[in-house]
C-alpha cells in the first residue's frame, strides 16, 4: 500500500468519527428540545385557583407518616450527635429562640437556611455541631407572664418575686419543650445532648465571670444618665424595645389608661431678672404666706409685673416641673442689649418671627444660588461660599460674631428666669444649640428628662430634678401623684401658657406594652463600647470575619462608628441578677458604695480589704440586659466560664482556652444569687453528660470560634455586633469566621407579621395543615379585644379555606426558594402548597422507579456497573440516559456552586427545574418502554444520586426513599460525585 492511499484510509476513519459525533450530537440536541417543549407546556398548564380543605387528600406522599417515622429514628439513634474528632470541624450554634412562645415562620426560615447548610457540610464529611438553645427573653417574658397571671384573676402589685419566677419557671417549661419539639418536627439537625438554656446555672457562671471581668478593666461602670423607662413595666428598655410613631398633630391616642391629645406644641411664657436674691425672697414671702391657689395671682401682682419675659416653645409642658436653664444662642441678637430689655420690661420678637422669615431667605439663597443685597458674585459650585453668604443673612439678627468668636465663649447670661410652675429661679445658659431657625430659638433645659437636655446640663453643670416616679406619677409637691398627662392637662390650663400649635411629632412607645416612653435619669450599670466597637470595625474591614451579603458592610460600620454606651440594668424579676452589692458607710448612710464580684463572700472579702472593716452587702435587685448574655452565645454555649475558679481570678482571661484544662473540677454552687433559679427549670434535661471539666474544654478548643453565624439582618447590631465586641474583649479571638443574614419574613402583602394583625403563624399549621376556624382559634390571648377582632378578620380574608396539609420538607423548600441575600420576604403561605405538589411528583418517580426495579431481574444499587462514579462501558445505554447524567453531572456543579455562595434561591431552582423538566417530564416518558438493564440502572442510580442533592432541602421525602431503595434505616452519608463518561464515541 502506497503511502498516499493509507493517507486516505486514515483520513476516512477520521470523517467517520465526526460524523458519528455529530450524529451523536444531533440526537442530544434533539432531546434537549424536546424537554424544552414538554417543560414549556407544563408550565403553561392550567393550575387550580383555590386549594380547598386544610388536609392533604393526595393518595400519594403521607408526610405525616414520614415525618414522624423519621423524627423518631433521629432522636433514637441520636444520629446528629457530634463526633470526637479534631479535623473538619464545622459549628454552627442555633439564634436561641425566646422561650416566650411558639416558633414563628421567621424561625422556620432560619431552621431552613441553617440546616441545609449543616446537612450539606455533614454529607461533605465535616464533623458537624448544630447547637441548640433557649434564651430566656428577660422583659418580653415577665411581660407575657404578668398578662397571664393577670387574665387568672391576680393582682399583679401583690405578686411576689418568689411567685412569679415560680410561674416563669413553668412557662419556660411548657414552651422550651414546645420549641424543641418544633425544632424536631421541622428537621433540624441539632445535637440535643448539647443544648443550653440561658438561664441555667452553668451559663449564669459564665455571665458573672463576663460581667466581673469586664468592670476588672473599667469597662463597665455605674452611672446617672438617661434611659428608655417604661412606667408600665417599670424598667429600662433597650433601644430595640422601642418602636417609634408618627403621631399627626392634635391626634388623640391612648396613654397611661385614657385618650389624650398628643402632637402639640406648647408656648410659655418665662419671666427674666436680674437680682436674683431679690426675686427670691419676694417669691418666699409668697410661698409662705398665700395658698397654693393664691400663688399666681401673688406673683403677677408682687413679681411679674416689672420683669420682661421670654416664650419658649415645648411639645411636654408638664416637664417644665423639672426646668433647670433657659438656653438661649449666644449670637441671639434680641439679648445684645440687656440692660435695655430690663428697662423696657420687654424682649423684641418673643416669637422669633424675624428669624423664621430669615430662614425663607436662607431657603432662597440655597435654592436660587443667588447672593441677595450683597455684593459678591456667586459661583455655582462654590458651596462654602453659598455657606458664607447663609452666615451673613443670618448675622442680620445677630451680634457680629466675628469679633465675639474672637473672645472667650459666653457660658451664661448675667440674667436669671422664673420657672413658671415651680417658681425656682433657673440659670439662662449660653449655648449654640438654641437653633435661631427653630421655634422661638429658646430652648428649657430638662436634664433629667431629655437626652438633648441631659448632656446640656452635663456641659454646663446643671442640677438633674428627676420629676416622675417608676409608674411615671409626678413627684413635685404641687402636682403629687399625678399621671404624667393628668399633668400635662391641668398645667394647659396654666396662665404661663400662652399659644397651642397642632404639630406632627415623632413619639417612643414600648414594643412589649405600647406605653408611651418616658425618658428618664437613672443610675445603671453601663458598658463602655467605643473601642470594642472599633475593634468589630476592623474585624469586618480586614475579613477576619466574612459578611454574606456584602452589602451589609455599610449598615454595619455605620452603626458601630456611631456606638453610645450600653445600659445594662433591667428593672425585672426575670433574669440574669446583676452581681454587685452595696453597701453604706456610717458617715454617710445615703451615699451608695459598690462591690463587684462573683459571689457574695468574694465582695464582702473585697470590701474589707478596701475598708479595712466588714460591711452589710445586699446584691443589686436588677437584672442585666437579655442582650449581654446572648451576646456570650458563641462561647458560653461551648464551656467557656461554665466552672467557677477562685484561683485564676487576676489571670487574662484571653488565655482561657489553651488555659482551661488547669480550672477546677468542681463547680462552685456559691454563684447560685445571681439567676431566678428554681427547680423545676428542666428543659435541659438532655445535656447533664456536659457537665465534665473536659468535654467543656474539648468543645472551646473544636469550635470555637465557630465556623458561621445565620441570623436575621434585623439584629445585625443588637446581637451580631455585641457578640463579635464581647468576644474579642474576653477572648480576643473572632466568635465566629462568617456572618450569614437573611431578610425579615413578612406576609402576602408585606406587612410585618404581628400577632395583633393575625398574620403570624405557627410553622406546624402549615406542616400538618388547619382549618380557618382553627386558625381564629388560635389568635393570641395576649392583644386586646379590638386586635383580635382586625385579626380573625385577616385570618378570613387571606385563608378562606384554612392552610392544606403540605408537610416540613414543602415547607422548608418554599423558605429557601425565597431567600434573596438580605432581602425581606414577602411570603404567600399557600404557596407552599405548590411544592407539596413538587413532593408527591418525587414521590411518583420513585414508584415509577420501584416498578422497573420489580420487572427486571437483579437490579439493586449496590450491583451497579457505575464505580466509583465511572460509566466504563455505555455502549448499551441509551442517548437519554447519556443526556441526563450530563445534566446531573451540571446540577451538582450548580449544587455545590449556590450552596458555596449561600444563593438558595437559585439552589431550589436547580433542584426544581431538574427533577420535573429534565427527570419526570423526559427523561422518565422516555425510559417508559425501555428494557435495556443498562438504561435502569442508570434511572436509578441518577433518582438516588438526585436525592442526596436534595437533602439538605428535603431532609424528609428524601431519607425515606433512599432507605427504601437501598435498604431500611440507611442514612444518607455521603454527597454525591460527577458521573464520568468513557468510551462515548466507541458505543456501536
Amino acid at each position: 500500500m502506497t503511502e498516499n492511499n493509507f493517507e486516505k484510509n486514515k483520513l476516512s476513519k477520521e470523517e467517520k468519527k465526526a460524523l458519528k459525533e455529530k450524529q451523536k450530537a444531533e440526537k442530544l440536541a434533539k432531546l434537549a428540545k424536546k424537554q424544552a417543549a414538554i417543560s414549556f407546556e407544563k408550565q403553561n398548564e392550567q393550575k387550580p385557583k383555590e386549594i380547598k380543605g386544610s388536609k392533604n387528600k393526595s393518595k400519594g406522599y403521607n408526610p405525616k407518616e414520614v415525618e414522624e417515622k423519621w423524627t423518631d429514628f433521629w432522636i433514637k439513634n441520636k444520629t446528629y450527635e457530634v463526633e470526637n474528632k479534631h479535623k473538619d470541624n464545622f459549628c454552627m450554634v442555633i439564634p436561641p429562640p425566646n422561650i416566650t412562645g411558639s416558633l414563628h415562620i421567621g424561625h422556620a426560615m432560619m431552621v431552613a437556611i441553617e440546616d441545609a447548610i449543616v446537612r450539606y457540610k455533614r454529607l461533605n464529611k465535616h464533623n458537624v455541631l448544630y447547637l441548640p438553645g433557649l434564651d430566656h427573653a428577660g422583659i418580653a417574658t415577665q411581660s407575657v407572664v404578668m398578662k397571664k397571671l393577670a387574665r387568672e384573676g391576680k393582682d399583679i402589685s401583690k405578686v411576689t418575686r418568689e411567685e412569679f419566677l415560680k410561674e416563669a419557671h413553668d412557662w419556660s417549661n411548657l414552651y422550651g419543650h414546645r420549641i424543641i419539639d418544633q425544632f424536631n418536627r421541622l428537621g433540624a439537625s441539632l445535637d440535643f445532648s448539647k443544648q443550653v438554656f440561658t438561664l441555667e446555672p452553668k451559663v449564669v457562671n459564665s455571665v458573672t465571670k463576663a460581667f466581673v471581668e469586664l468592670h476588672k478593666r473599667s469597662l463597665i461602670y455605674r452611672e446617672n444618665k438617661i434611659v428608655n423607662w417604661s412606667g408600665k413595666l417599670k424598667t429600662t428598655l433597650s433601644d430595640l424595645e422601642v418602636n417609634y410613631k408618627e403621631i399627626k398633630g392634635g391626634e388623640y391616642i391612648e396613654v397611661d389608661g385614657k385618650k389624650h391629645q398628643m402632637a402639640m406644641m406648647y408656648y410659655v411664657k418665662y419671666f427674666l431678672v436680674k437680682n436674683k436674691k431679690e426675686a427670691e425672697d419676694k417669691i418666699n414671702q409668697i410661698l409662705q404666706n398665700a395658698s397654693y391657689d393664691d400663688y399666681e395671682v401673688e406673683m403677677q401682682k408682687k413679681v411679674y409685673c416689672d420683669l420682661p419675659y421670654v416664650l419658649v416653645g415645648t411639645t411636654r409642658p408638664e416637664t417644665i416641673l423639672g426646668d433647670s436653664a433657659l438656653c438661649i444662642n449666644p449670637n441671639d441678637m434680641r439679648f445684645k442689649d440687656i440692660n435695655g430689655i430690663f428697662k423696657n420690661k420687654a424682649v423684641e420678637d418673643v416669637y422669633n418671627l424675624k428669624n423664621i422669615n430669615l430662614n425663607s431667605i436662607n431657603n432662597n439663597i440655597s435654592e436660587n444660588n443667588t447672593d441677595i443685597n450683597l455684593n459678591k458674585e456667586i459661583n455655582n459650585t462654590d458651596i462654602n461660599l453659598n455657606k458664607e453668604i447663609k452666615n451673613e443673612k443670618r448675622n442680620k439678627y445677630k451680634t457680629n460674631s466675628s469679633k465675639q468668636n474672637e473672645k472667650e465663649e459666653i457660658k451664661k447670661f448675667p440674667f436669671y428666669a422664673i420657672n413658671p410652675l415651680t417658681y425656682e429661679i433657673i440659670d439662662v445658659i449660653a449655648d449654640l444649640h438654641a437653633d435661631l431657625t427653630l421655634g422661638t430659638g429658646i430652648l428649657k433645659v430638662t436634664p433629667a428628662h431629655d437626652p438633648i437636655d441631659f448632656a446640656l446640663g452635663k456641659k454646663h453643670s446643671l442640677p438633674s430634678k428627676v420629676i416622675m416616679d417608676k409608674e411615671n406619677k409626678i413627684a413635685h409637691s404641687f402636682y403629687k401623684d399625678m399621671k404624667r398627662l393628668e399633668c400635662r392637662e391641668k398645667v394647659r390650663k396654666h396662665p404661663c401658657i400662652v399659644k397651642e400649635e397642632k404639630r406632627t411629632q415623632i413619639l417612643p412607645f414600648c414594643s412589649r406594652s405600647n406605653d408611651l416612653v418616658e425618658p428618664m435619669l437613672k443610675a445603671q450599670w453601663w458598658m463602655k463600647c467605643d473601642t470594642m466597637a472599633q475593634r468589630a470595625i476592623d474585624a469586618v474591614k480586614s475579613e477576619e470575619i466574612e459578611m454574606h451579603p456584602p452589602e451589609a458592610k455599610c449598615v454595619w460600620y455605620r452603626w458601630l462608628e456611631n456606638i453610645k454606651d450600653w445600659c445594662l440594668s433591667r428593672q425585672l424579676w426575670w433574669g440574669h441578677r446583676i452581681p454587685a452589692y452595696k453597701y453604706y458607710k456610717e458617715e454617710d448612710p445615703t451615699e451608695e458604695h459598690w462591690v463587684v464580684a462573683e459571689s457574695e463572700a468574694e465582695a464582702s472579702a473585697a470590701v474589707v480589704k478596701k475598708e479595712g472593716k466588714a460591711y452589710a452587702l445586699k446584691q443589686d435587685e436588677d437584672v442585666l440586659d437579655t442582650w449581654f448574655s446572648s451576646g456570650l452565645w458563641p462561647f458560653s454555649t461551648l464551656g467557656w466560664g461554665w466552672l467557677k475558679n477562685n484561683n485564676d481570678s487576676d489571670k487574662n482571661i484571653n488565655d482561657n482556652i489553651d488555659n482551661d484544662s488547669d480550672n477546677n473540677n468542681n463547680t462552685n454552687n456559691n454563684n447560685n444569687n445571681n439567676i431566678n433559679n428554681n427547680n423545676n427549670t428542666n428543659i435541659n434535661n438532655n445535656n447533664n453528660n456536659n457537665d465534665n471539666d473536659n468535654d467543656n474544654n474539648d468543645l472551646l478548643s473544636k469550635f470555637f470560634p465557630n465556623s458561621m453565624l445565620e441570623t436575621g439582618s434585623d439584629i445585625l447590631f443588637f446581637w451580631v455586633a455585641r457578640m463579635v465586641m464581647l468576644s474579642y474583649t474576653l477572648l480576643n479571638k473572632p466568635p465566629f469566621k462568617k456572618i450569614l443574614l437573611h431578610g425579615i419574613v413578612r406576609d402576602a402583602h408585606g406587612q410585618k407579621m404581628s400577632k395583633s394583625l393575625g398574620n403570624v403563624i405557627d410553622p406546624i399549621y402549615v406542616i400538618d395543615g388547619i382549618s380557618q376556624s382553627d386558625l381564629i382559634k388560635s389568635i393570641s390571648c395576649n392583644v386586646s379585644d379590638k386586635e383580635k377582632k382586625r385579626a380573625e378578620q385577616s385570618i378570613r380574608l387571606d385563608y378562606p379555606s384554612g392552610i392544606p396539609q403540605c408537610g416540613a420538607d414543602a415547607l422548608r423548600f418554599t423558605l429557601l426558594s425565597y431567600t434573596n441575600k438580605a432581602k425581606d420576604i414577602n411570603l404567600d403561605i399557600l404557596r407552599v402548597a405548590g411544592y407539596s405538589r413538587l413532593c408527591n411528583k418525587i414521590y411518583n418517580a420513585y414508584k415509577f422507579i420501584d416498578q422497573k426495579i420489580n420487572s427486571s431481574n437483579n437490579i439493586i444499587l449496590s450491583n451497579f456497573n457505575i464505580i466509583n462514579n465511572t460509566l466504563n462501558n455505555i455502549n448499551n445505554i441509551s442517548d437519554s440516559s447519556i443526556l441526563i447524567i450530563n445534566q446531573f453531572n451540571d446540577l451538582i456543579d450548580d449544587q455545590h456552586r449556590h450552596m458555596e455562595s449561600y444563593n438558595f434561591m437559585a439552589l431550589t431552582q436547580s433542584l426544581h427545574k431538574f427533577i420535573l423538566n429534565c427527570y419526570c417530564d423526559v427523561y422518565i416518558e422516555d425510559m417508559k418502554s425501555v428494557t435495556n438493564k443498562k438504561d435502569i440502572e442508570v434511572m436509578v442510580y441518577v433518582y438516588v444520586s438526585f436525592l442526596k442533592l436534595l437533602h439538605p432541602s428535603m431532609p424528609f421525602i428524601t431519607q425515606e426513599i433512599y432507605s427504601r431503595i437501598v435498604g431500611e434505616d440507611r442514612i444518607i452519608e455521603d454527597y454525591p460525585e460527577k458521573i464520568i463518561l468513557k468510551n462515548l464515541i466507541n458505543k456501536k
